[in-house]
C-alpha cells in the first residue's frame, strides 16, 4: 500500500490553486490536499496547525513571498552555510525541477540568489520522502525548486538545398 501524503496548496490566485488541486487529484492514491491558503500569513497558520508532508508554495504573493513563508515556518531553517533543515539534524536535499543538485549548499544558495525573482514558479517541500527518492530512508527531506519554463512562441524548422552541375 502506498503512503498517503498530506498536502497544502498555497497561492494568492484562486485559479492557480484550483489548477494545482486538479492536477493533484490525478494522484489521489498518494497525495491528499488537506488545505489551501490564499496568502502567506494564512499559509503559516495552516502549516503550523496541520503539519503537511507536502507544501506547494507560490513565490510571488502580496503579503509575504514564498521565501518569507519558509523563513517563518517552524521546523524549517537555514544555517549560515546555506544548508536547509526540515525538522531534522540532517540537511534537506535540494532539487531544482525535480533533479537533485549535486553541489555544496553554498553553491546551491549562490545559484538561487543569482536567479531573478520571477524565474521561480514554486517551491515544493517534502518532509518525508518516499523510497522513490532514497531507499535507505535516511533522507531528511527534499526542497524542490521549480523554475518557470522559458517558452517562446514561434516556428522552428530547417531548410536544406543543394546544387549539382553535371556535364
Amino acid at each position: 500500500m502506498n503512503q498517503l501524503f498530506k498536502a497544502i496548496v498555497i497561492d494568492d490566485e484562486p485559479a492557480a490553486r484550483r489548477l494545482m488541486k486538479s492536477l493533484l487529484l490525478e494522484h489521489r492514491d498518494t497525495v491528499e490536499v488537506i488545505a489551501e491558503a490564499g496568502n502567506g500569513r494564512e499559509a503559516i497558520e495552516k502549516i503550523e496547525a496541520l503539519r503537511p508532508d507536502l507544501i506547494f508554495l507560490d513565490i510571488q504573493m502580496p503579503d509575504l513571498t514564498g521565501f518569507e513563508v519558509i523563513e517563518k515556518v517552524p521546523g524549517i531553517f537555514m544555517d549560515q552555510d546555506g544548508n536547509i533543515y526540515l525538522n531534522s539534524m540532517t540537511p534537506a536535499t535540494v532539487h531544482v525541477n525535480g533533479r537533485e543538485m549535486k553541489m555544496s549548499a553554498a553553491d546551491v544558495a549562490s545559484m538561487l540568489k543569482s536567479l531573478p525573482p520571477n524565474a521561480i514558479s514554486k517551491i515544493e517541500i517534502l518532509k518525508t520522502p518516499s523510497a522513490k527518492y532514497d531507499a535507505s530512508g535516511g533522507m531528511a527531506g527534499i526542497l524542490n525548486i521549480v523554475l518557470k519554463k522559458n517558452r517562446r512562441a514561434g516556428y522552428n524548422g530547417n531548410i536544406r538545398a543543394g546544387i549539382d552541375s553535371r556535364a
